[in-house]
């Protein structure tokens, strides 16, 4: 119960206060923070398609679906929140 209590305060705050792209990792005893801004309700970048870039990250992302694949790529699908700031 108390699980769940802490859970769902977690999830008030994070409406109340707003959403985060933040990307963890965990390494089987602890997480490690990989990607993202600590800032809220933070935009998009994309750069140019096929062309990698360490500044590409995605925006907040809810309700969003994510998995990994056998060649350890990270997909993410859908979800609401912010995409770029620009169509380009």
């Amino acid at each position: 119960m108390q699980r769940l209590l802490l859970v769902l305060i977690i999830n008030f705050l994070l409406i109340e206060l707003g959403f985060l792209n933040d990307l963890w990792k965990f390494d089987g005893e602890n997480w490690i923070w990989m990607s993202g801004s600590d800032e809220v309700n933070k935009y998009g970048s994309y750069g140019s398609i096929k062309v990698p870039n360490p500044d590409n990250v995605p925006g907040v992302r809810y309700y969003s679906v994510s998995w990994i694949d056998s060649e350890k790529n990270l997909w993410l699908f859908g979800g609401y929140g912010h995409a770029a700031t620009s169509t380009s």
